[in-house]
């Protein structure tokens, strides 16, 4: 009997221990989550701006784990955090790099109309080929549900006669900014998430993205392009 309650007794120290452990690597997990879904928090913690002990204590109680043993949990992978990025942080300086040899190409006066996929595709492809025969813009992208036309002001009647039965709706006042990058673009991981951070940290919207090699297009609102202008500045 006295071997049975010693088995029982180490077994049930084990069991504790993998709950223990499994709890700290959920926390670990957890803290990491909510730091990188968190841009400003993140900015700040790589700029070294963080009192630590009270981005534990947030997180904490933001998540619900707020006994002194998940806050010390806290506070470590928010440190551990810090160095894993440190290390990575030079391929913000690459991708910065990149951008800054790069050119910007602005087209006004842009629509985008949504059409369903029922849309008879031949006419689609005969006003694409009459539209990029006197070289303006006209770009189609294909989804399972609908098909996304980008093209300029100017077509927008010849959409609504050719499509109208098929149009969804049509966005007008947008832009296509156009980023043409060196061929070095292929191979630097992170420049399409650093600009996505870049326009939702100044709250821009954008209503389309596309990439083609060294070309990454983005369609937003003219409204915007003053601030654009700003925070696109490498």
């Amino acid at each position: 009997m006295g071997h049975l309650c010693f088995f029982t007794e180490n077994y049930l120290i084990v069991v504790l221990y993998i709950v223990f452990m499994k709890g700290e690597k959920s926390i670990s997990k957890l803290t990491e989550e909510y730091i990188a879904s968190h841009q400003s928090v993140k900015n700040c913690l790589l700029k070294g701006m963080i009192n630590y002990s009270a981005l534990a204590r947030v997180i904490a109680k933001e998540l619900g784990i707020e006994k002194k043993a998940s806050k010390d949990a806290v506070l470590v992978a928010a440190r551990r955090y810090y160095w894993k990025s440190k290390k990575s942080s030079g391929s913000e300086d690459a991708v910065r790099k990149l951008l800054s040899e790069g050119e910007m190409e602005i087209k006004n006066k842009v629509i985008v109309a949504i059409l369903d996929t029922a849309v008879y595709k031949e006419k689609l492809r005969e006003l694409q080929k009459k539209v990029e025969k006197k070289a303006d813009l006209f770009h189609t992208i294909e989804g399972s549900k609908t098909i996304t036309v980008i093209t300029t002001q100017k077509y927008k009647g010849a959409l609504k006669e050719v499509f109208r039965r098929n149009i969804i709706k049509i966005r007008e006042g947008l832009i296509e900014i156009v980023l043409k990058s060196p061929p070095e673009i292929e191979s630097t991981p992170g420049v399409v998430s650093y600009i996505l951070h870049l326009f939702s940290e100044n709250n821009v919207n954008i209503y389309e993205l596309m990439s083609c090699w060294t070309d990454t297009i983005l369609v937003v609102s003219e409204e915007d392009l003053p601030r654009i202008m700003n925070f696109m500045k490498f």
